[in-house]
């Protein structure tokens, strides 16, 4: 009997990470989202800077991870260093030298790569920072602990509600649909 040698890839996918994707050429990206997709289960892909601008605007919870093409880089780069929720940023483009003195002014820039493999392995590393760093201890005041305490309580309620209830075919079906209608582009 013949063995069938296979390589399990272990998904370590984060929540709180959105990968964004900014090029004019973006369909360079689709066939390498399965790579990404291992580390950050959320990805928006953009060729649109005003329409990357928007939506970075909007995200005030969510760390996000930036992959920038060359011919774009210029154009919204200022903007990325006033944004506290943009963690990384890569740029990915061929003309290194060119690029290469924008990734030494700013912090959040990453680097700069020529090929999206590398982008990977870079992504992986700051995912793995990102976890570590997520852990933290706030210390709050008594203004904003009744607010603590309403959160808890309606987490705790909601939790009872939903091991206490029957089990409803039309809840599940609402839940799938839910479900499969957020992650779509997770294939």
């Amino acid at each position: 009997m013949a063995s069938i040698n296979s390589t399990h890839i272990q998904r370590h996918a984060v929540e709180n990470l959105i990968l964004i994707c900014l090029d004019k050429n973006i369909k360079e990206y689709e066939n390498s989202l399965y790579l990404f997709q291992l580390y950050v289960n959320t990805i928006k892909l953009y060729s649109n800077p005003e329409e990357f601008r928007t939506f970075i605007q909007q995200i005030k919870d969510e760390n996000l991870l930036v992959i920038i093409s060359g011919n774009v880089v210029e154009q919204v780069t200022s903007e990325m260093e006033n944004h506290s929720q943009i963690d990384s940023v890569y740029i990915y483009c061929n003309q290194k030298e060119y690029h290469e003195n924008c990734a030494t002014n700013s912090p959040k820039i990453k680097g700069v790569y020529s090929n999206l493999q590398s982008i990977h392995d870079a992504l992986r590393r700051d995912v793995r920072r990102i976890n570590n760093d997520s852990i933290s201890i706030q210390i709050l005041s008594n203004r904003k602990s009744n607010e603590l305490e309403q959160s808890f309580t309606c987490a705790l309620l909601l939790k009872e509600i939903l091991i206490n209830s029957e089990s409803n075919e039309q809840i599940k079906q609402e839940f799938i649909k839910f479900s499969r209608f957020y992650y779509e582009k997770n294939s």
